[in-house]
């Protein structure tokens, strides 16, 4: 396979390649290093290293993998099974459940089912936190409390949009204790680009926001926006009242948000493969992650291409 070769292929020819161990050890390898292999542990480059599995660096004399320090580092699984759960999540959204990975992938342990379901569900919240450019619509929504619990989920919202009404981009959506000026600012310093056009609902805190980041914030008078960011809410309390959590997750939960902005993100990549790639690329970018992690107790750290 050619370096920087893109995955253009249908389901069967896809299903037929994910089969072959080698073929998923030179992919991964010409993703996460496209211009030759680099060292983990020294940096150094090496542009004639043939894709496979295990190198040895030849300046540091240190072995590494294709997936070392990746999301994937330390699997003793092989490469080949997890490119058919990335592939599964594509296409199963918006049912992703860890007893049916569990089936998918014929592993005997929950416990096993459930580390890899928490590496996929990061490998989309990594993918669906790119930030949003443009025209980006700003708002915020709330659900009520499930089984009669009083104290409604507050969440805010970012819809990339070139049309007053019209969704085109990527959607992104974070959990909020509450809705204030202070956690509006936050949530659109980290997921709106500098120098974009953020429309903002006329009532308060939005009202409240100043410019920043060389944004320019426009107060939607017209209530276009607005109509946008229902449609989305609607969309979500449907979804999300037909998901079958466990009584630990009658809280939403930050994932559930992610698992909700990857299908509304989804239909940018009408190629499925060029989104599995995406979706590898996002599990290759960051390192290893421990079970705690998993649960929501930290964040992995950034690893090294």
């Amino acid at each position: 396979m050619s370096r920087n070769a893109a995955l253009s292929c249908d389901d069967h020819e896809i299903g037929n390649l994910m089969n072959d161990e080698q073929w998923c050890v030179g992919h991964l390898f010409n993703l996460r290093w496209p211009d030759g292999f680099v060292c983990p542990f020294c940096g150094h480059r090496e542009r004639t290293v043939q894709p496979v599995r295990k190198i040895t660096c030849r300046l540091c004399g240190r072995l590494s993998t294709v997936t070392s320090g990746t999301l994937l580092h330390s699997s003793k699984k092989q490469l080949s099974l997890w490119f058919k759960a990335v592939w599964w999540l594509i296409h199963n959204v918006p049912d992703l459940t860890i007893t049916l990975l569990q089936k998918e992938l014929g592993f005997a342990s929950y416990q096993t089912a459930w580390i890899w379901m928490g590496k996929l569900r990061l490998a989309l919240q990594i993918f669906v936190n790119e930030v949003s450019s443009g025209t980006v619509i700003v708002g915020a929504g709330s659900l009520p409390g499930k089984r009669g619990r009083l104290e409604p989920h507050h969440f805010l919202m970012a819809v990339e949009s070139i049309a007053c009404g019209r969704m085109t981009g990527r959607v992104q959506m974070a959990r909020v204790d509450s809705v204030d000026a202070l956690s509006a600012a936050g949530f659109i310093k980290k997921h709106v680009r500098p120098g974009s056009t953020v429309v903002l609902p006329e009532c308060l805190p939005f009202t409240s926001l100043t410019d920043m980041a060389g944004n320019l914030y426009i107060i939607d008078e017209s209530e276009c926006a607005g109509t946008v960011l229902d449609d989305l809410i609607q969309q979500f309390s449907l979804w999300y009242e037909r998901k079958k959590y466990r009584p630990v997750n009658l809280q939403l939960t930050q994932g559930q948000l992610n698992e909700f902005c990857f299908i509304q993100t989804a239909h940018l990549y009408p190629d499925k493969c060029r989104l599995f790639d995406r979706l590898l690329a996002a599990a290759i970018s960051y390192g290893p992650v421990s079970a705690e992690c998993l649960s929501g107790a930290a964040q992995p750290e950034r690893g090294r291409s």
